[in-house]
């Protein structure tokens, strides 16, 4: 409840999403106040005094004793925590629950005479460690209320306390569960004084007044039910891996070739959630050459050293930030953040605000918070001197609207961290840049310099500050406004900052001079939006000039309510391609607005925007029919590889998929038609597979988007739905299954995974097939598709949400069942499985080949293989050496390089020639896929190739 953050989804974190667990953590964040419906006081209604002198001057005081055996006591006193609160308020520890502590405020309100009310909040402590007796004390001394004639039925006083819950040690985590805790006593009182008698404190002789109060009331705190160890960030099983792996695929490069010899690389993310953080390792790939291994295509093992020992620079940092009054630079220089004008430049723009105890200096938005965001400093040590105490009445001291978090590695010599934790967004390189996105609040570029194929430095990070979200109340709220959350002192990683997909596509033309390098990505769950960039202006004067446009939920580019941009939390992978008409377009699903799939507050829409303006113009919005909960990524298609998109497929969290018919040269006339109704939860991109006559749309439902998502069994599938482009395609499931699908069955033996191989009959497969996953497992990322393979990720969370196993399943794409020696197959690990050629025979003597197996003796190959660790993976393929982003089964839309004029090679049948072909893994462990090879006779036989 306290959100600390994990390293499996959904990360311990929550947004606007889902709005009942982020009032869970508001609630658990916020004072805590009382349950009772009125407030503790006095009034009185009908006493009256009717002298002009004599008449009772009442001295409320009210105290709140703590002195409790729940509270954990420590050298005769009560044990504090080091540090005080945000109110400058002692926290104290719980006896049975010392990582947790809590601090109080006190206040009152009375009338005085002219019937307005006077209040104060007193957050500091009387305490007299002597006796133990801890003492909160506030009264009205300063102030005394008169019972005289003219204020009768008036007066009164009313107390309030509050208590504020701090989580003090976030590995000290246990659960807790219906657990209530004494905190202490309130006890009132009243003074009663008269004036003029001569005598202080003594009333007149012919007058006596006895107000007394001998009550006290009892309080108890009800701590939240606490759900621990979810989770910790334990060390891979993967020896050889980095120890705390992010679930985010590597990203691939190639250098130029030595000796003949392919050069390959890769970045790694590790990310540590215990500290919000993340790093990028980067690595050189080499093949291993094992002459007792023939046939068999394989990377190096990579020790500890050869993953960890590059890292990128970060000592050019430059940071652009878009706020609603434009895009500026972030200059920091002694005197503060320079460049923002305007209604921009103030506390209010980053959610900065003063309340009852505090009010900040009102330049802290550029004085401490910016420059703590970008990192100005260096390291973080002068935010200990702004974290001081920071009462006004003491030394002077200037008051900050909270205190600052400390970043440095927790496993590298307490050195600075440069990055915040990354978890849903890719990593990718592309044209010698490197892109990712964090969740502080910020997307990363670094470009590649000097002639070592690994230096990449950081050239800009960029702010998305105008994108809307919710605030941990629940209240509407931009992404500037949120920088404070996460730099707050005591943040534990569960918010959001830009943590959704991106494409980076790089154009050239024919001669590979580059026009255009465009970086089109969405907010995921850290917001309601997406931004463009054009990366062809990092190196300029104009650095701002780098953001083209964001796009924002709720705006209308066209003022026209037909094209009204209604968007969800961009959670996904946009997409970019060339548009019948010659632009260059940016493609964006809706998302989920909320976790309610029926909710009205869900639009299943595409949205097309022209990157060649600048300004991001609405080419189109494409509403799905009957959409239901959002729609999720597309996956862009080619169909005759000439450059141009023909069609998109995406699928909703109702369980329908859309192809989206985008062949018209004039957008209005595009549209949407449901290819495929069912009732489970699509949330990843299709993938597409290319056949003689048709298409294969490739997806698998089920979703983690949230707490609930996680730990829900329901059963999943895989489906391939035929597509020829004809209005008559239509697949309707009922439980998953039926509607004209083959299916086929899915089984395990000793982690290693087998599909049937059952035969159309009866009119079966006419619509394409089916796969039923085990209990628990789940489909929420695109699939790969090597030949005509497709290689689907299941993953299955175990151990209440904290562990994860992986599932790497093969289909062929025809048939959705078994993989033949004639197939894109994985090498999986086994004592029964060929791992090279000649390693296993037959019980009739024949070799079996590589990556099959005898079974039932027959030779087969198998599907897959499960593996006891959350696993995502980036296709490797020694052969193919350039980005570019168009595949032989017409996939367009993704990151690469786009060189006009050329067209992709139309064999997906064979592999061209010998190399290193794998799928690598967030850990940098692989799985090795082999196939059939091109005979050079063959080539030009178009029949092989469909």
């Amino acid at each position: 409840v306290f959100g600390t953050a994990t390293y499996l989804p959904p990360y311990g974190k929550v947004s606007g999403f889902d709005t009942d667990r982020l009032k869970e953590r508001a609630n658990a964040a916020g004072w805590i106040r009382t349950t009772r419906p009125g407030l503790a006081g006095y009034g009185y209604t009908g006493i009256r005094c009717g002298s002009t002198k004599d008449c009772p001057k009442l001295t409320y005081k009210t105290r709140f004793s703590f002195d409790n055996p729940d509270l954990l006591k420590t050298r005769g006193g009560l044990d504090r925590h080091t540090e005080p609160s945000r109110e400058n308020s002692p926290i104290y520890k719980l006896k049975d629950y010392p990582w947790l502590g809590v601090s109080f405020n006190l206040g009152g309100e009375g009338t005085a005479k002219d019937g307005r009310s006077s209040s104060k909040l007193v957050s500091s402590f009387d305490e007299n460690n002597s006796n133990s007796n801890q003492n909160l004390v506030y009264t009205t001394e300063d102030h005394r209320i008169s019972l005289s004639n003219w204020q009768q039925e008036t007066t009164a006083m009313a107390y309030y306390l509050n208590a504020k819950l701090h989580l003090l040690d976030k590995k000290g985590i246990k659960d807790i569960t219906g657990k209530t805790v004494r905190l202490g006593v309130l006890k009132p009182s009243i003074d009663v004084k008269t004036q003029n008698t001569g005598l202080s404190g003594i009333l007149n002789f012919w007058s006596k007044w006895d107000i007394k109060d001998n009550g006290q009331i009892p309080v108890k705190l009800g701590l939240p039910e606490v759900k621990a160890g979810r989770c910790i960030n334990k060390p891979n099983p993967n020896p050889k891996s980095a120890l705390s792996p992010a679930l985010t695929a590597p990203a691939l490069w190639f250098g130029p070739g030595q000796n003949g010899k392919v050069q390959m690389y890769s970045a790694s993310v590790s990310t540590y959630p215990g500290s919000s953080s993340s790093r990028i390792f980067l690595q050189e790939l080499k093949t291993q050459t094992d002459p007792g291994r023939p046939g068999r295509h394989s990377l190096a093992a990579l020790n500890e050293r050869d993953i960890k020992s590059r890292e990128p620079n970060f000592n050019s940092r430059q940071t652009v930030i878009r706020l609603p009054g434009g895009v500026y630079r972030i200059g920091p220089t002694r005197d503060g953040i320079v460049g923002l004008n305007g209604n921009d430049g103030k506390n209010d723009t980053f959610g900065i605000y003063k309340d009852r105890l505090v009010t900040p200096e009102v330049d802290e938005w550029a004085k401490v918070l910016l420059p703590w965001t970008v990192r100005y400093y260096g390291n973080d040590d002068i935010f200990k001197t702004f974290n001081q105490p920071n009462n006004k009445t003491q030394n002077g001291k200037k008051q900050y609207s909270q205190k600052y978090r400390i970043r440095t590695k927790e496993d590298d010599n307490d050195k600075p961290r440069d990055l915040g934790d990354i978890v849903n967004s890719p990593i990718t390189a592309v044209g010698g840049y490197l892109a990712t996105s964090a969740n502080d609040g910020m997307v990363h570029i670094f470009k590649k310099t000097g002639t070592d194929q690994r230096g990449y430095e950081l050239k800009l990070s960029y702010i998305p500050g105008t994108m809307e979200r919710k605030d941990i109340e629940g209240n509407d709220s931009d992404l500037a406004k949120e920088l404070r959350a996460f730099a707050e002192k005591g943040y534990v990683g569960d918010r959001y900052g830009v943590d959704g997909g991106f494409v980076l596509r790089r154009i050239t033309d024919d001669q590979d001079r580059q026009k255009h390098f465009f970086m089109f990505g969405a907010m995921g769950l850290g917001g309601r939006g997406a931004y463009a960039l054009d990366l062809t202006k990092i190196d300029s004067n104009n650095l701002t000039g780098v953001s083209m446009f964001d796009v924002q939920n709720d705006k209308n580019n066209n003022k026209n309510d037909s094209n009204r941009v209604k968007l969800g939390y961009t959670v996904g992978t946009p997409q970019i391609g060339k548009t019948q008409n010659g632009k260059y377009a940016a493609f964006l699903a809706s998302g989920y607005a909320a976790k309610d799939i029926v909710s009205s507050d869900n639009t299943t829409a595409l949205y097309v925007y022209d990157l060649g303006n600048g300004g991001g113009s609405l080419i189109k919005k494409i509403e799905a029919p009957g959409g239901k909960g959002g729609l999720s990524s597309p996956t862009l298609v080619d169909k005759d590889l000439d450059g141009i998109v023909d069609i998109a497929y995406a699928g909703d969290r109702g369980g329908n998929m859309y192809r989206f018919d985008l062949s018209n040269s004039d957008s209005s006339k595009w549209s949407a038609k449901v290819i495929f109704e069912g009732d489970k939860p699509i949330t990843s991109a299709p993938a597409v597979s290319r056949l003689a006559d048709k298409r294969v749309v490739i997806f698998g439902t089920g979703s983690d988007l949230s707490e609930e998502d996680v730990v829900d069994t329901k059963e999943q599938y895989i489906y391939g739905i035929f597509d020829d482009d004809k209005p008559t395609v239509n697949v309707k499931v009922t439980n998953g299954t039926a509607g004209g699908l083959l299916e086929q069955v899915l089984s395990e033996e000793n982690k290693i995974l087998f599909l049937t191989n059952n035969k159309a009959s009866g009119g079966s497969a006419d619509k394409g097939w089916v796969v039923k996953l085990k209990e628990g497992g789940r489909v929420t990322v695109k699939p790969t598709v090597v030949l005509r393979t497709a290689f689907v990720t299941i993953r299955k969370y175990k151990d209440d949400g904290c562990g994860a196993e992986t599932a790497i399943l093969g289909i062929n794409t025809a048939d959705g069942g078994a993989l033949t020696p004639r197939s894109a197959r994985p090498i999986v690990p086994g004592d029964q499985v060929a791992q090279y050629s000649g390693h296993k025979t037959t019980s009739k003597g024949k070799s079996v080949p590589i990556g099959c197996m005898e079974k039932d003796s027959k030779t087969v190959c198998p599907n897959g293989y499960v593996y006891d660790k959350p696993v995502n993976v980036r296709y490797l393929d020694e052969k193919k050496t350039d980005d570019f982003p168009v595949t032989a089964d017409g996939d367009a839309g993704g990151s690469g390089t786009f060189k006009e004029g050329k067209k992709p090679a139309r064999n997906n049948r064979c592999f061209s020639g010998k190399g290193v072909r794998t799928l690598l893994m967030n850990d940098l462990d692989s799985l090795d896929i082999t196939g059939p090879m091109c005979g050079i006779k063959r080539l030009s036989w178009r029949e092989v190739f469909f």
